[in-house]
């Protein structure tokens, strides 16, 4: 059952008109004159029902999913209070970390609509929230990009598996939100939870299967010929190389190279391709 709502609901946002983030992935091909050319690969939702601008229902659809998720996940907090079921989540890496903190933020945001929808004040900027409920102010400033981001990320907890990639591209996207919130107040605190200065993936990848790559003899450090994106693009796209190693296809994002453009056999192992653990 809690399979089906998850598949039903992903499949029900595909077909709306909300916009969920997603990496935008194209394939380059490396022509023998030296030029290049540029395919695309992966597709974000789209669709035609109207219902990005009721604020309402969109909480009630992406908070319905997230708790679902938290049920499928850990069975053990069925049952409890948000507040204990958000206290009840691991925060152990930054994978579990942004899970919670957009549980956290999903929970202000659901009470509100649920207790007092009236404090859920739309304007230019985004959406603000500020209600008293059990001898608790309830405050929140969000930023529409913050809360758009926020939806994706929900949806990806949903679609994806938990990887380094995954992982990657996801706290590009908390950087976002936490820049976005301008105000934070609830029964947990003030203070948004903090996650790793680990591997930030850019949003827009460039994938390739056509960069020279080679293992020296006797070593276990492979070295990828590695392209230069033009200046402009290196503040906002990244590369990913397609590598094949005694049959394995490891797919290995240009920012997880050293600055020699090599890389550790041992680090490739968080490499390893599967779709479900790469957007596509």
């Amino acid at each position: 059952m809690l399979n089906d709502f998850i598949r039903q609901t992903l499949e029900f946002l595909k077909y709306s008109d909300i916009h969920i983030e997603s990496p935008s992935i194209e394939s380059i091909e490396f022509r023998s004159d030296g030029t290049h050319g540029f395919t695309m690969s992966c597709y974000g939702f789209t669709g035609a029902a109207e219902i990005r601008n009721n604020v309402v229902l969109n909480v009630t659809i992406f908070f319905s999913l997230l708790d679902v998720l938290v049920d499928k996940k850990f069975p053990d907090l069925e049952g409890r209070s948000l507040r204990r079921r958000y206290l009840g989540l691991p925060a152990v890496n930054d994978y579990q970390i942004l899970f919670k903190e957009t549980y956290r933020i999903m929970k202000l945001f659901r009470n509100s609509v649920v207790h007092s929808k009236s404090s859920v004040v739309k304007n230019d900027d985004g959406f603000s929230i500020d209600y008293n409920y059990k001898d608790t102010r309830y405050r929140l400033s969000i930023g529409r990009p913050a809360l758009r981001l926020l939806f994706s990320m929900i949806v990806h907890f949903a679609r994806l598996q938990d990887s380094p990639y995954v992982t990657g591209i996801l706290r590009s996207y908390y950087d976002k939100i936490s820049d976005g919130i301008t105000i934070l107040s609830d029964d947990i605190g003030s203070r948004f939870g903090g996650i790793s200065g680990g591997l930030r993936l850019k949003g827009r990848r460039y994938r390739t299967k056509d960069r020279a790559y080679r293992f020296d003899e006797g070593s276990d450090v492979l070295w990828i010929s590695r392209f230069e994106l033009a200046g402009p693009e290196q503040s906002w796209a990244g590369l990913d190389y397609y590598v094949t190693v005694n049959g394995q296809l490891y797919l290995i994002p240009d920012e997880a190279l050293h600055h020699s453009g090599t890389i550790t056999k041992d680090n490739m192992e968080d490499w390893i391709y599967d779709k479900d653990r790469f957007f596509c």
